[in-house]
């Protein structure tokens, strides 16, 4: 795992993006070079801010891990299984295993902080909040669902 460095949001709507940033070891601006985009077109007109702006889609992170040498792979902390998308049950997974990857991993933790989802990178250890601070992950003011654990893969382009 790397030694991660705290990047804070430069948009009240990226923190997503500054948290691929440090896990990635990169700078925001460098990717939003990268995507072509910065995240601030208002996308949906009717709803409030930030939930107005296209922001970034995680399918863009994967991208952008990929390209790095990572592949992203979704961890849920409530593992559910459903044959239909409307019923769910608890899957049969192993106890532990969401703290087996944070513990192998480094990543971007995400759940619900209010009303809207929020990202946080996370290096193995501690947790490092866009929004300027670095804490334990029991201190974390977010209702965690997901963490997308960064794999190294070595791709070389």
């Amino acid at each position: 795992m790397i030694q991660m460095n705290l990047i804070k949001s430069t948009k009240f709507w990226n923190c997503t993006l500054a948290a691929t940033a440090m896990v990635l070891d990169t700078s925001i601006e460098k990717l939003e070079e990268q995507l072509g985009h910065d995240g601030s077109e208002i996308v949906f007109p009717k709803a409030k801010s930030p939930g107005n702006r296209r922001g970034f889609c995680m399918q863009e992170i994967i991208d952008l891990a990929h390209d790095n040498g990572y592949a992203v792979v979704p961890i849920y902390k409530e593992a559910k299984q459903t044959n239909n998308g409307l019923d769910y049950i608890d899957s049969k997974v192993k106890p532990g295993r969401f703290d087996f990857y944070l513990k192998n991993y480094n990543g971007i933790l995400q759940g619900e902080r209010r009303q809207w989802w929020h990202s946080i990178a996370w290096d193995g250890v501690l947790a490092f909040d866009p929004r300027g601070y670095i804490t334990t992950i029991d201190k974390l003011d977010i209702r965690i669902r997901l963490f997308w654990a960064f794999i190294n893969i070595n791709i070389k382009k």
